[in-house]
């Protein structure tokens, strides 16, 4: 199962990480919804591969802390954008009319 959620996370996040970052940077507003579903699928991955090195003897401190940043990234990203409310991706500056 280990190698299944690796082989998910090659085909499915790296593509839709790229795809999140490129509308994340131009403020587009589609990209809350995916983001939200994103940073949920990446977190409930990383819970049984976590758990699955915290018991195995061989990953290091380094490798288990490496993996974890999977877990925390999504999770700001999912703090975001429920915080963040309906709008604009993230603090989009938005031109007064004079």
């Amino acid at each position: 199962w280990f190698k299944s959620f690796i082989w998910g996370e090659v085909l499915f996040q790296a593509p839709v990480c790229l795809a999140l970052a490129v509308g994340w940077a131009q403020c587009k507003p589609w990209v809350r919804t995916p983001a939200i579903v994103y940073s949920v699928h990446v977190m409930s991955t990383m819970l049984p591969i976590l758990a699955e090195l915290a018991v195995d003897p061989r990953p290091t401190l380094v490798c288990i802390a490496t993996y974890g940043i999977w877990l925390a990234l999504p999770a700001l990203m999912l703090a975001r954008c429920l915080l963040a409310g309906p709008g604009p991706a993230h603090g989009e500056h938005t031109k007064k009319a004079a």
